[in-house]
Order: structure tokens, then sequence, then C-alpha cells
């Protein structure tokens, strides 16, 4: 994933990697990542955080510099949209199984969104959803539903960020 970031971005991105880890231990952990501004504004920030943390920290929740390129890496425009589709998916993927089923987006939706919308305007986001673009009638979306559904809105806005 280096080759998403020029030598120039990569030296700067070591530099605040260094200023992130205070304790001089050669990683950040998930609250430490969470200050980078351009990442803090994004909407899904926290839940993109925490999964990457889940799926990538060492067991004491902290990542090393090349984890902390890799994750951004996602984050660029030179990134593929498949790979930015794909982390998307993860997220409302609770369950790692493939499937993102109509508990797992109404608890995704909840999570993004807070308390600012009421859980039966989340509730009818997600049967609505469902309905459209669930193709095989299983009452979840598989990786390709999602796709269709996903390359719909501005996915460059939610998942491109500069650095």
């Amino acid at each position: 994933m280096f080759s998403f970031f020029s030598r120039e971005q990569v030296l700067r991105l070591y530099t605040r990697f260094r200023k992130l880890d205070r304790s001089n231990r050669g990683s950040i952990d998930q609250a430490d990542l969470l200050k980078i501004p351009e990442l803090a504004m994004s909407p899904v920030a926290e839940v993109l955080v925490d999964r990457f943390f889940r799926l990538s920290a060492t067991p004491d929740r902290r990542v090393n510099f090349r984890k902390f390129l890799d994750f951004l890496g996602i984050f660029t425009g030179s990134s593929s949209l498949d790979a930015r589709v794909q982390l998307l998916f993860s997220l409302y993927d609770i369950s790692d199984d493939g499937y993102i089923s109509e508990d797992e987006l109404q608890e995704s939706l909840r999570r993004l969104v807070g308390p600012h919308i009421s859980d039966r305007s989340i509730a009818d986001v997600v049967r609505r959803t469902i309905q459209e673009y669930d193709r095989d009638g299983d009452n979840r979306l598989s990786f390709e539903e999602f796709k269709e559904a996903i390359l719909r809105t501005d996915i460059e806005e939610i998942m491109v960020l500069q650095f």
C-alpha cells in the first residue's frame, strides 16, 4: 500500500505518526489514530478505526507505522474502488459471514448516525434498502448487492481524504 503515497507524503505521515506516538513505542492506539483531523471529520471514522483495530492491531490494541500506512492508503484517491467498498462492507458485516443482515444494517446505521435519527426512521431505511437491493430474496445483502447500493452514493466524499 506504500505505492498509494508519494515519498513526500510518507515522510509527512511518518512525522505525524511520531507525534501521535507520544510514548515512543513505535506504535499507536485507536484514540491516537482518531486525533488525525482529516480522519476524524469522516462520518464513518470511529466505526472504521474500531474495525481496523479489531482486525489489525496487536493484542494490546496498537498498530505500527506500516499498518498505519496500510490503513490510510484505503482513503487515497489512488486506492481501488473495490478496496474501499470492501472496507465499508466489512463495517456492516459485523458477524463476518459475508452477508449484511437487517439487524447488522440497523446496528451499523445506528452507530453511524447516533441519536440524531429515530430507531423507527433507521428501521424504515433498512427495510427499504433490503427491499431494493436484495436480489436473491434472502433478506440480507451480499457483497455484490451492497456494492450496487453503495455505488449510488458519493463514495469519494465518504472514503477519500487528503493527506
